[in-house]
Order: C-alpha cells, then sequence, then structure tokens
C-alpha cells in the first residue's frame, strides 16, 4: 500500500527533504530516459522549490510534488509503484525502473508455444484413441477374419507340404501377413487405448494450466 500523506506540509521542510528526493531520485531517473530530458535536468540542480501541491492518481493520493521553473516533479517510487512499475536500483547517478514486460512478454511467448504444442499432441492422440476405438468396435469382424485367415494359412501351408500343383507362394505370404497385421492390431488397440485416454487427460490438465482455467 502506498503511504499517506498530510495534506498540510511545512513548506521550508518540504523543500530540503524535495532537494534529497530530487537529487537521488528524480533527476536519476530522469536521467535514464532521454538526452533532453537529462539536460533540462542537469539545470534544476541548485533550482529551488515554487510550490508543493498534493498529487493523485485516481482520486488516491500518492505524496506531494514539487514545483520548479513551473514543472511539478512527482515522487517517483510511489509513482511507479501505482503504474506497475518497480524500482530495481536507486544511487545518486540514476534510478532503473522495471515494468516486467520483457520477463512476462518472454513467458507469453513461451506459453503460446507450449500451448500451440499440446493442442497438436492433443490432437494427434485424439487421432490414435479414435483408430484404436474403431479396431475395439470391430473386434468380433477381426476376429473372424483372424480366424479365416489362420484357416487359409494352415490349408496353404499342407498343399506346400504335398507337393500340390495349386500351391500359390505369393497367395501363402499374402495370408500369411494379414493374419499378423490383424492380431497386432487388435492386440495394440486394446493394449495401448487406455494409456492413450490417460495421457489424454495429463495433456488437457497442462493445457488448461497454461490457459488459467
Amino acid at each position: 500500500m502506498v503511504p499517506k500523506y498530510d495534506t498540510e506540509v511545512n513548506p521550508m521542510k518540504m523543500i530540503r527533504n524535495l532537494s534529497l528526493v530530487l537529487a537521488g531520485f528524480v533527476l536519476g531517473a530522469a536521467v535514464m530516459f532521454t538526452p533532453q530530458i537529462q539536460a533540462a535536468t542537469s539545470k534544476l540542480l541548485g533550482s529551488k522549490v515554487g510550490n508543493v501541491v498534493s498529487v493523485k492518481i485516481d482520486d488516491k493520493s500518492i505524496g506531494q510534488g514539487a514545483v520548479i521553473n513551473g514543472t511539478t516533479y512527482l515522487p517517483l517510487r510511489a509513482t511507479a509503484n501505482e503504474m506497475g512499475l518497480e524500482v530495481t536500483k536507486v544511487d545518486t547517478k540514476e534510478v532503473l525502473l522495471s515494468s516486467g514486460s520483457e520477463v512476462s512478454g518472454t513467458q507469453a511467448v513461451n506459453n503460446s508455444e507450449q500451448m500451440k504444442k499440446l493442442q497438436e499432441q492433443i490432437r494427434e492422440l485424439n487421432k490414435e484413441i479414435s483408430g484404436a476405438e474403431n479396431v475395439i468396435g470391430n473386434k468380433e469382424a477381426i476376429l473372424r477374419l483372424i480366424e479365416s485367415s489362420q484357416d487359409m494359412v494352415e490349408l496353404l501351408e499342407q498343399q506346400k507340404a504335398d507337393n500340390n500343383e495349386y500351391y500359390d507362394e505369393n497367395m501363402y505370404t499374402m495370408y500369411v501377413e494379414r493374419l499378423e497385421k490383424s492380431k497386432k492390431n487388435l492386440q495394440d488397440a486394446e493394449t495401448n487405448l487406455p494409456l492413450y485416454k490417460q495421457k489424454l487427460t495429463e495433456l488437457e490438465a497442462e493445457l488448461d494450466k497454461l490457459e488459467g482455467k
């Protein structure tokens, strides 16, 4: 919270206090901004405070401002804090202010990239889940295909053993591959579907966290 100041101020006491403030805060901070301000503030050294005014932001008092040569100078730290700035360094030569925008901006970019990555992973994972569910949904048909393929493989193997003239090596290879592929697809779907769903839950929770939900 910003401390409140009395509205009645001793002008001489305020002049002495503000001289220190101007030397250590106002002038130093101004030097950090532009060469024009630096040149202007150098002329203020030794100048007298012509008046003291109450300074408010949105009807909230943040202290007193010194009027020097027609220009009002605000209390730096209180003003900076009210504007969301942080005083990170104070010495007799300069005052450094930080808005945190660089850090927050970098974090925002990182969050955005991470969210895009998560969204892409979620899309791909949903495809895998859909494919696995489709396989499991057609399990009975796949089992019949496995059974018929197994029968054909056994028949062709018998033909080969008997040197049957109708034996076809290419057909035998096709049915063997079909049999192995059908078994693998069904086994993979049943094994991976719960893993896919668990991973999806984790990714969605991570995305919600980044989105602030």
